[in-house]
């Protein structure tokens, strides 16, 4: 293992991003590397001991035959300045003991993060220049620059990552190859989409769950489903979730609202889909261990040491342009089902900070060198669709399905490590 800093320049102070090169099993077999993107944004790389123990293993069950390359961006993870806010993490701990509304929620958090990003400014830690996806494309490229030992680099991105590279390959000739994992391209996931992304996400979960007779309540799935939302809205139930990794437990007002995003993340990974049935029958029957599972891996995301909400909010500000409120509620109304939990959302979804969203989504150009897209059937975040697409604007692209499957194809498919590695083989230096 090697360990480095990339140090970036920002309009305000320099950014130190940690770097950590790890190398191929029987040393360097190839003149290439690997460079892992992570989703997000927000995400850091786990570039600490544990995380690395936990990348070490992949890299030797992948048997990629080149060095791996992990970096943390600008703002999260081991990395300095860190863009954290004690003030928020306190915040959203405490509100999730709280059985309040979703506009309640929304209201004092909106309050708690323009308070958070104004401290930060002030102490010149957060300058909204230094973030966005052309900045960490443009670190990316002067770490590729820097490393000039390699003839080239593969660049693996997954969701938000995909982004990340796709800015970054179109900037750098060095770039061999892209897997693009759940890719998020330009135009997309932004606030007026997400009324469809939510009910889609949904509609494929019953369809998936009538398929194979997942529900073992005695109702219609469906109908079940939203009237669990409606008893937890009227009395919501008060658990606790274990913290994985640490001491202690999180208190959790679980409402309606609350259960949704429970769902929405188990949807993401298709193992974690049988969650949802368990927890919608629990609702009914009054038993509280499979919500308890439900919520503890949404808290512990949540509250992940590799998660920085703040450089979400940063990011998306800057990619993203500000929401229209009347084309947005517009949007909202064609699910009628959903409505109390997205129209909430029309009054707080912007910057996070006292400042001007931007007018115009970010551009993302097209790839030119060769590229893999990898794409699961059910995936709740960034559609099928969204891949298929691109591969269509994409003429050197190859694009692989995934039935039955969620987010991030290549954690979960070996089919979709086989078929990234013949890539890395055919488009770099082949060991």
């Amino acid at each position: 293992m090697v360990c480095a800093d990339l140090v970036a320049p920002g309009h305000e102070r320099t950014f130190r991003l940690p770097v950590v090169i790890l190398r191929a099993r029987a040393g360097r077999a190839s003149d290439d590397a690997l460079i892992y993107l992570q989703g997000g944004p927000g995400a850091a790389a786990g570039l600490h001991r544990d995380g690395i123990d936990e990348w070490f293993d992949w890299l030797t069950y992948v048997e990629a035959g080149r060095d791996l390359i992990l970096i943390d961006p600008r703002g999260v993870g081991e990395g300095e300045p860190a863009l954290w806010c004690d003030a928020y993490e306190r915040f959203s701990q405490e509100i999730l003991a709280r059985p309040v509304s979703l506009e309640t929620e929304l209201a004092e958090g909106a309050l708690v993060l323009d308070d958070c990003f104004q401290r930060l400014g002030e102490r010149g830690d957060f300058d909204p220049a230094d973030y966005g996806t052309p900045q960490s494309a443009q670190d990316l490229a002067a770490l590729m620059t820097l490393l000039e030992s390699y003839q080239g680099f593969h660049l693996l991105g997954v969701s938000y990552g995909t982004r990340v590279a796709m800015v970054a390959a179109a900037e750098n000739d060095r770039v061999l190859s892209l897997v693009l994992d759940s890719p998020f391209p330009d135009g997309r996931g932004g606030a007026e989409q997400w009324p469809e992304t939510l009910a889609n996400a949904l509609e494929q979960h019953f369809s998936w769950c009538d398929e194979t007779d997942c529900y073992r309540g005695e109702g219609d799935y469906r109908n079940d489903f939203f009237q669990a939302l409606g008893s937890l809205r009227h009395t919501p139930w008060q658990i606790r979730v274990e913290r994985w990794g640490r001491t202690g437990s999180q208190s959790v007002a679980v409402n309606d609202d609350r259960f949704l995003a429970g769902v929405f993340n188990a949807l993401y990974e298709d193992s974690a889909w049988p969650r949802v049935p368990a927890a919608v029958a629990a609702v009914h029957a009054g038993e509280r261990e499979p919500v308890r599972e439900l919520m503890t891996a949404l808290v512990n995301l949540a509250f992940s040491e590799d998660w920085f909400s703040l450089v979400y909010y940063a990011v998306d500000c800057q990619d993203n342009p500000g929401i229209d409120r009347g084309r947005y509620l517009s949007a909202a109304a064609d699910y009628p089902d959903l409505l109390p939990y997205l129209a909430p959302l029309a009054e707080y979804w912007g910057c996070p900070w006292s400042g001007p969203s931007r007018e115009h989504a970010l551009t993302v150009p097209v790839p030119t060198v060769p590229g893999l897209i990898l794409a699961g059937e059910r995936d709740p975040i960034t559609p099928q669709a969204w891949a298929e697409q691109l591969h269509l604007a994409w003429p050197g692209s190859r694009l692989e399905l995934f039935e039955g499957r969620g987010h991030g194809v290549i954690w979960s498919d070996t089919r979709a490590l086989k078929l990234a590695k013949e890539l890395w083989q055919s488009a770099g230096d082949t060991p």
